[in-house]
């Protein structure tokens, strides 16, 4: 197989665009939220915080991080809950609770962003994206969204970004949370871990419920009524058990399973029943172990498994036959990879090298591949940073090879002057790339096996601010390029097929700014993004327009306070217009939206007992929005939240 390397050409140019082009767009604020430190544990490369202004300054690249704290501050349900406030990232969110949703950082799809559980990819070889509503959340302790084009560091998919969900076994050793509230939702976590000298192990188990009907605006011949989300009922089971031991040893095993209804699009005039389900079983199992430690050297070793089962049918699409459609997949992926570390006078040497396979079976497959479709891939890369007294710089190098497409290459660089001790620079080139899924490959009636990876190339600018602990602000600006875009191209006035047909090219701006004000337990940030995707796939009617789903402004503010025993939290957003198609027509444009949430809550403390109990109200305001076309959100809602702690 042919190796292609990550193209940087185009990208100086529209970055030094990018001030010009921002002056004719509205400015305001981005948070970011403690200060980060790049650290190396024997497991891989983690992004964490504190509140050390040097270790802030000091990151290369932006990484917005959320902490325990904040995330039980929020007194969350579903992924999509903590990453809400994160700038440069948008929740693309197909209905209510419970429904899918999918992530974009800085314009990309949700197939160029990297999902990783405790390092263990999430995206899938079926479509390359990530469902997050349904991804357990009882483990994670904190969050890193890392923003740019990293496949030089963490590999296929780190296009745009990379959500980085770490998880840690719980420091109480039994915690029970249950929550209800609008719409039929309810959630139940019970939690236990148990400690010794040198092991460790913590299991938990999660279940959450939603009847995810609500009332919508629906117009049927010019006359407004409100009709019934039906069909949206979902339910989901979870379990994680973490073992941890001598030589860093870290086990994880991760279960869950999925049944939803489907309810489809609203199409104005037409009032649809839906009877369509989704029914999915996912298995994750990670092992991680230091092989060998030995002065400033490191050898560790780590292997994962993911098995995925899942199940749509729909009875009413006779379209395709008098049974309606009934398909059915199961994917199976393993990875095994060995990493050595070399740490010495400030400066890391990394080197790591990977083998996996995947292996697809579907009903939906082009019919001479047998319903299965399989890929064998291995990697190997190298990564270099030292920390000098007024500098930090990186530089890092990715090859990947794969059974079934050519090949990628990727490449990064970064570095950070700190000309004081308040003020950094930093400055980051990265390239990142994704293979063709299996269904841009193979799926009947549409597959393409002459496809080519993907490819991106970003380069981010900014400044960094940080006079005490307490204050900061940040700016930065950014352009990417990609290239070799997999798009559905129209065949026939019915069948469509995915062709690599050029390129796209997004600016953008982040603005963030925080505080908290010291001795009153307040902090205040707000957060800024203004950004333009364009289509340059040289398609007419939609070369040179906006691509779609890709909101022109964000704001993001949040106040919280906590006073020990009672705390609060407000969060307020606005969501700009962005259009639903490709062209660029203003019939095509969904409206901006403002969003308001508040949380309150008050510790308790008995001789036996300890927790908290939150009260979390979303969308106060009651404000009616799509975020996708066709997909009305509920109105105003409202849950409780109990914790227990022994």
């Amino acid at each position: 197989m042919s190796i292609r390397c990550c193209s940087k050409q185009s990208v100086l140019p529209l970055l030094l665009l990018v001030v010009l082009y921002l002056h004719s767009m509205p400015v305001a604020a981005r948070a970011h939220a403690d200060s980060v430190l790049r650290s190396v544990t024997a497991q891989k490369v983690l992004i964490t915080r504190s509140r050390d202004s040097s270790d802030y300054l000091r990151t290369i690249t932006d990484v917005y991080h959320v902490n325990y704290a904040a995330i039980r501050a929020k007194a969350p349900y579903q992924l999509q809950d903590i990453l809400s406030d994160v700038g440069g990232l948008f929740v693309k969110q197909y209905g209510g609770p419970g429904s899918m949703s999918t992530i974009s950082v800085r314009g990309g799809s949700a197939a160029q962003a990297l999902v990783l559980f405790d390092g263990m990819r999430l995206n899938t070889v079926q479509n390359g994206g990530v469902d997050i509503s349904t991804i357990p959340i009882s483990f994670i302790r904190s969050v890193d969204v890392r923003k740019g084009a990293l496949g030089s560091t963490a590999g296929a998919n780190a296009m745009t970004g990379t959500v980085e969900l770490t998880v840690a076994i719980p420091d109480n050793p039994v915690r029970l949370e249950a929550g209800a509230g609008s719409f039929e939702t309810w959630r139940t976590l019970l939690q236990g871990a148990v400690r010794g000298t040198e092991w460790k192990a913590g299991a938990g188990l999660e279940a959450y419920s939603s009847a995810g009907s609500y009332n919508y605006p629906f117009f049927l011949h010019n006359e407004q009524m409100y009709l019934t989300r039906d069909n949206a009922r979902v339910r989901t089971l979870s379990g994680i058990v973490r073992i941890e031991g001598p030589r860093n040893l870290a086990v994880t095993l991760v279960a869950q399973t999925t049944k939803r209804g489907v309810p489809g699009a609203v199409v104005p005039d037409v009032a649809v029943e839906s009877v369509a389900s989704l029914i999915n079983s996912d298995i994750l199992g990670q092992a991680k172990l230091q092989l060998f430690k030995n002065g400033g050297w490191q050898v560790n070793t780590g292997v994962a498994l993911r098995y995925l089962n899942a199940r749509y049918t729909d009875a009413l699409a006779t379209f395709v036959g008098p049974q309606g459609i009934k398909a059915h997949y199961t994917s199976v992926e393993t990875v095994a990879d060995v990493q050595a570390l070399l740490i010495k006078n400030d400066i890391i040497h990394e080197a790591r090298v990977s083998a996996g396979t995947a292996l697809l079976t579907d009903t939906q497959l082009q019919p001479e591949l047998g319903g299965m479709a399989s890929r064998h891939q291995g990697a190997a890369a190298y990564r270099f940073s030292a920390s000098l007294p007024h500098m930090e710089v990186e530089a890092s190098l990715r090859g990947e090879w794969y059974s079934d497409v050519p090949g990628a290459v990727a490449a990064g660089a970064g570095l950070a002057w700190l000309p004081d001790t308040n003020l950094a620079v930093r400055l980051h080139v990265g390239s990142g790339y994704r293979p063709p899924s299996f269904n841009e490959l193979y799926l009947f009636n549409y597959g393409n096996r002459e496809l080519l990876p993907e490819r991106s190339t970003a380069v981010t600018t900014g400044v960094r601010w940080q006079p005490v602990w307490w204050l900061w602000a940040d700016a930065s600006a950014y352009g990417t390029l990609f290239s070799d875009l997999i798009v559905s191209i129209p065949l026939s006035p019915v069948l469509t097929s995915a062709f690599n047909v050029g390129r796209a090219t997004g600016v953008g701006a982040e603005y963030s700014i925080g505080c908290t004000i010291p001795g009153t337990g307040l902090s205040l940030q707000c957060n800024y993004n203004v950004q333009d995707m364009r289509d340059h796939t040289g398609r007419p009617g939609v070369d040179g327009t906006p691509i779609p789903y890709v909101p022109v402004e964000a704001v993001h503010g949040v106040v919280s306070w906590d006073g020990a025993d009672v705390f609060a939290r407000g969060e307020w957003s606005y969501t700009g217009y962005r259009y639903a198609q490709a062209g660029g027509d203003v019939l095509n444009v969904l409206p901006s939206y403002h969003l308001a949430t508040v949380v309150v809550g008050t510790r308790y403390s008995g001789d036996s007992l300890k927790g908290s109990v939150q009260l979390r109200c979303d969308n106060i305001l009651d404000t009616r929005y799509q975020v996708v076309r066709g997909y009305p959100m509920p109105g105003r809602s409202a849950r409780i939240v109990l914790e227990v702690l022994p």
